[in-house]
């Protein structure tokens, strides 16, 4: 079988992986970089830089950070031409990574979460900050793997923080302000169809962020079914068939609900498991490509 896998990031270190692992399976493997994506109109023709002759039997759509809006036809086209496509509901929701718009969907499903604010002019922080308990999380709503996180520490640190984001170029992205929860674990639960995969992650020294890019150290956790159940559930609100649930475990047994991740990581859960994750993401692909 050939198995193409279309990406806006192709230095993701799951992709070398999952190449090994496909080939390993006896499938022919290719990833086309889209990154700089473009195409042509001659005589009512449609070209596809990239794309136009892609031969294979199944198209991985994965990490598309850029071009969201056009990858939906074109995997809809292809789709018409006999290749069967994977993208993780991604046609169905037309969006790569949206923090508001998730948090939204687990709040209207019941999810536990930290108490949250948005808004998309930072001014209007202003008027709540008095009002707040701290720590506060202030963090990019377009960004993941812990990029563009702040720990407010206190009004007077939040004021500190507005002042310099409004002159950065940050100042004209959003952002979404979270308690900052303490806690005895944080941990990516990451489901892939029926079967689950936990690890702790371990900040490392001097930053709060336990984001396995930034450094942070894993292990395996075996979380209670009900920490499971939880997790599914909020895969279920963001209607994903793959993610990685971020979930904290605080000291009163209460459980919250980060975030859930759309493209999540799996060489950090591989580390912390010593499981072939990819084998499991493959053949999950394989089987639900359509």
């Amino acid at each position: 079988m050939k198995i193409t896998l279309v990406t806006t990031a192709p230095e993701l270190i799951e992709h070398p992986r999952i190449k090994k692992e496909a080939q390993q399976l006896g499938h022919q493997f290719s990833l086309v970089n889209i990154t700089d994506f473009g195409y042509t109109i001659t005589d009512n023709k449609l070209k596809l830089s990239h794309l136009s002759n892609l031969n294979c039997d199944i198209a991985i759509f994965r990490a598309i950070f850029h071009s969201i809006k056009s990858m939906v036809p074109i995997a809809r086209q292809l789709r018409k031409k006999g290749i069967k496509i994977f993208d993780n509901n991604l046609i169905k929701h037309q969006y790569s990574i949206n923090k508001v718009s998730d948090l939204i969907k687990l709040a209207t499903h019941h999810i536990p979460q930290p108490n949250t604010h948005f808004t998309r002019n930072l001014t209007d922080y202003q008027q709540i900050i008095p009002t707040l308990s701290y720590p506060q999380i202030l963090k990019l709503t377009k960004t993941g793997k812990g990029a563009g996180v702040y720990k407010l520490n206190s009004p007077t640190d939040f004021r500190s923080t507005l002042k310099h984001l409004d002159k950065s170029s940050d100042a004209n992205k959003r952002f979404i302000l979270q308690d900052f929860i303490p806690y005895t674990h944080d941990l990516r639960i990451l489901i892939i169809g029926r079967k689950s995969f936990t690890m702790q992650r371990i900040p490392p020294p001097d930053d709060f962020r336990a984001n396995f890019s930034l450094g942070g150290t894993v292990k395996s956790f075996n979380p209670s079914p009900e920490t499971i159940k939880l997790a599914r559930k909020a895969l279920s609100a963001i209607d994903l068939t793959i993610g990685g649930v971020d979930v904290l475990l605080a000291p009163d047994k209460r459980q919250y609900v980060l975030e859930v991740n759309h493209t999540p990581g799996m060489v950090g859960m591989e580390t912390a498991t010593k499981k072939n994750i990819t084998k499991h993401y493959l053949k999950h692909v394989i089987k639900h490509a359509k």
